[in-house]
């Protein structure tokens, strides 16, 4: 069989983009395929904002952080686009935060705020003695839509190519890895599967099925119902958080200071109800109340400058491991089969570092830039299903 491409990438969305860009610039031939027309918003990727952040109780991601700042300014300079918009991050629980001894391990600047500091500074906000913050100076806002599309142009730049509405229907392995799409049939020696929540539709044939959960997450738009608009960066609203210690990442709640849509506040619910991506619309009314309820209670008791109601409402999809940390490795059986997936909520801000893992799991996984432990596939013995 020829060779067609040095790496195939599956996925356009950012995991999969920084992959084939940071792929490229290795010398990579490299082709990219997306089963839906670029732009689209079925899967994790759209929208206008995401949070950035150093301030991660797991030292390992808050490491990995300090390396993605710099690959984002990177890509800031090479494709002369302003992707991050510094409003600092303010995460807020009961007791005392986790994420202060990371933010000091890698020398980050922050403070730690007690309740009554939080309400003299940030006067919107509203929250009892036992709550204490912690400001991270490096916190902001990436402009998701704008970074996704800064990946993709730098990758045809380089020579990559990009092929949309092009779904893989089958993958092939063997020392030359076949894929065949809905149009094509293409060979290459490596393939890194970077599908969100189709993932296991691809591995399943393969012979192996991960322990993914999709979750349809409502993303919601609350208007800002003071009189100076105190919910907006220009009023000094940070960035948002809150994540009950010991609890997992979908207990949560964050918010973006209003951008998208000006007067409006963007507060979410770091949870959602579980789907089959290609049936994504058929959720329940009383389910979707259920969810909207627990933020409008949230924002009624800690926003109480905004209005109850969320005004505007869309949505996204999280693929979710059981310990929400990500899968970044080759496939047990065929390792010229590189798999990305279960980024559960808070992958966005990484895709520079995981584009460079990716990169050097195809090219040269014999010298890894990181300690991949907490993102192998092995981890879930025990929960992983093969045909084999």
């Amino acid at each position: 069989m020829a060779t067609d491409w040095d790496v195939i990438v599956v996925g356009a969305g950012i995991e999969g983009s920084a992959t084939a860009y940071e792929l490229a610039k290795a010398g990579q031939r490299t082709l990219l395929l997306e089963q839906f027309p670029l732009p689209h918003s079925r899967g994790s990727s759209h929208g206008h904002s995401r949070i950035i952040r150093k301030a991660y109780s797991e030292d390992y991601y808050a490491r990995m952080m300090v390396d993605a700042y710099c690959m984002w300014h990177d890509l800031e300079q090479q494709s002369s686009t302003s992707l991050i918009r510094p409003t600092g991050l303010l995460t807020v629980c009961k007791g005392r935060n986790p994420i202060v001894n990371s933010l000091k391990n890698i020398g980050s600047k922050y403070r730690e705020l007690t309740a009554e500091q939080m309400a003299s500074e940030y006067p919107m906000l509203n929250f009892p003695a036992e709550y204490s913050g912690v400001y991270d100076y490096d916190g902001g806002v990436i402009n998701a839509d704008k970074a996704l599309a800064a990946y993709q142009r730098e990758f045809v730049k380089l020579g990559g190519v990009i092929r949309d509405e092009e779904g893989v229907n089958r993958i092939e392995p063997g020392s030359l890895v076949a894929v065949h799409t809905n149009k094509d049939r293409y060979s290459s020696k490596k393939i890194v599967i970077a599908a969100g929540p189709w993932t296991n539709k691809l591995t399943e044939p393969l012979g192996l099925k991960l322990p993914l959960k999709m979750k349809c997450i409502g993303v919601y738009y609350w208007r800002d119902d003071t009189a100076r608009g105190d919910f907006s960066a220009a009023r000094g609203f940070p960035a948002y958080s809150e994540f009950p210690p010991g609890s997992p990442s979908s207990a949560g709640i964050y918010a973006v200071p209003s951008s998208e849509y000006p007067r409006f506040c963007k507060v979410c619910l770091h949870n959602g109800v579980e789907i089959d991506p290609d049936d994504r619309d058929k959720i329940s009314d009383g389910m979707k109340q259920k969810y909207l309820e627990s933020i409008s209670d949230y924002v009624k008791q800690h926003m109480p400058g905004l209005n109850p109601k969320p005004s505007i409402s869309e949505t996204c999809i999280y693929t979710l491991t059981p310990d929400e940390n990500f899968i970044l490795d080759a496939h047990p059986d065929h390792p010229n089969v590189i798999i990305a997936a279960g980024f559960s909520g808070h992958g966005f801000k990484l895709a520079p570092v995981v584009g460079r893992i990716l990169t050097e799991l195809a090219v040269k996984p014999q010298s890894l830039t990181y300690d991949l432990t907490p993102f192998k596939i092995s981890r879930f013995a025990g929960k992983i299903k093969s045909n084999l």
